[in-house]
């Protein structure tokens, strides 16, 4: 017993030479969804877990001798601390030896995925890369649904056409494109494509109405397009450019309204608990070409993520055709106002400073016929401790994801508030296509 009580320390610290089964699982077992080619998608950890406990001949009579159900948070920590799990004397026979051997298996699984694909070739990717043994923390994160690390499921590309070889500069500029993050949030620049989180960014979107009553047209456009700069696990810097506007032809009530903006951004992940929290710090140097204004924003917003199911990753509470996603945030506001322009609001006050929550709720839908749509809505409310008045803004999205991929949609829009930052009043339900990368 003493010798099975430093198991855990002996996988961690030394090579194991454990008897485990290795790990082939293919593509659809393991995966949230089979990728076509030259599609990403990413690996679903309960099915990851059950896969491991399946190939390690682990049942759930094995973890519970007298026939009870075992829940999924159980097996995660019978694989992570099987010392502890089978201390309480609930485990079988050889439940706490195939169980080290499991975690063998898997940290050897994660490790040998640690490198690009060669091309050509379908698999799996893990990030960040494992050099020696995986983290503990980011590897029970992972299997629990709370961040940690990613694990990409890759579909080669079919075998194209010979095309003509590209210039230097061609290159030069593919790649740095691949980079680029399209998102319509500056907060959602945080989350990379393969993440679990991916589900949650909203993207850009560019619509036109025509509106036969009023015989108007309104041309509305937002997003913001970033480049990481650097990145580790615990940071990453993202320089960013922002564009919104909303232009009515003739002119009515409704304000036009037009901002562009650069700023730059840094992202540090940390954990509390077992539990992976976002810290955001970002400037935004914001000028409107309507009313020829210009202001310097500072803004932290703390993103954060509970035991909850739902929070911060879809939840899909027994395989239904809905899954659901909460993402509440603290958000700090700061604005110096360079020059007013002819905006009236900003005339008054020099420096604003507004601090308050933002919340969003999605629905996803997961088979049959709501499969690719889902429903997103989100309010944000900032109490104003200097500057005219608080702030409020109530956004809602109803989004049809083209099938076959994850970057483009057609969504109807209903935006009610004012615009954070020049103040602007905005009222509009848009129609038009989305995109993010």
């Amino acid at each position: 017993m003493r010798r099975l009580a430093f198991l855990p320390l002996i996988v961690l610290l030394a090579p194991h030479n454990l008897a485990a089964a290795s790990l082939n699982p293919k593509i659809e077992e393991i995966c949230t969804q089979a990728p076509k080619p030259g599609q990403v998608t990413s690996v679903d950890h309960r099915r990851l877990v059950g896969y491991l406990l399946k190939s390690q001949q682990i049942y759930d009579v094995d973890l519970d001798k007298s026939g009870g159900d075992v829940s999924y948070a159980q097996k995660t920590q019978a694989i992570l601390r099987f010392d502890r799990f089978c201390a309480a004397g609930t485990c079988s026979k050889d439940a706490e030896a195939k169980l080290a051997e499991a975690l063998g298996a898997l940290y050897d699984f994660l490790k040998d995925h640690s490198r690009p694909l060669p091309a050509g070739q379908n698999g799996f990717v893990v990030t960040p890369a494992i050099v020696d043994r995986p983290d503990p923390k980011a590897l029970q994160a992972f299997l629990e649904g709370n961040g940690g690390y990613q694990l990409a499921c890759v579909a080669a590309t079919l075998k194209p056409e010979p095309q003509p070889e590209q210039t230097q500069a061609e290159k030069e500029v593919a790649a740095a494109f691949a980079n680029v993050r399209i998102r319509k949030n500056i907060e959602d620049l945080r989350v990379s494509r393969t993440s679990k989180k991916f589900d949650s960014v909203d993207r850009a979107n560019i619509g036109l109405n025509k509106d036969y009553v009023k015989r108007s047209q309104t041309f509305s456009l937002e997003g913001v397009a970033g480049v990481p700069l650097t990145e580790d696990r615990a940071s990453i810097w993202i320089l960013f450019t922002s564009y919104k506007a909303q232009h009515v032809n003739p002119a009515s009530k409704t304000p036009n309204t037009g901002n562009v903006g650069v700023g730059l951004l840094n992202d540090s992940r940390f954990m509390v608990g077992e539990y992976e929290q976002s810290l955001q710090l970002f400037s935004h140097l914001v000028h409107s070409y309507v009313t020829d204004s210009n202001l310097v924003t500072g803004n932290v917003v703390f993103t954060p993520d509970f035991l909850f199911p739902g929070v911060g990753i879809a939840y899909n509470p027994n395989d239904g055709p809905f899954a659901f996603l909460i993402k509440p945030q603290l958000k700090l506001f700061y604005a110096h106002v360079i020059d007013a322009g002819t905006n009236p609001i900003l005339v008054a006050d020099k420096e604003y400073l507004r601090a308050g929550p933002r919340v969003e709720f999605w629905i996803f839908g997961t088979t049959g016929l709501v499969k690719n749509y889902s429903f997103n809505t989100n309010y944000e409310f900032q109490e104003a401790f200097r500057g005219p008045f608080d702030v409020a803004r109530l956004e809602s999205k109803l989004v049809y994801t083209f099938p076959e991929q994850q970057n483009w949609s057609l969504q109807l829009s209903y935006v009610n508030g004012r615009d954070l930052n020049t103040l602007e009043r905005q009222k509009q339900l848009t129609l038009g296509l989305g995109y993010r990368q």
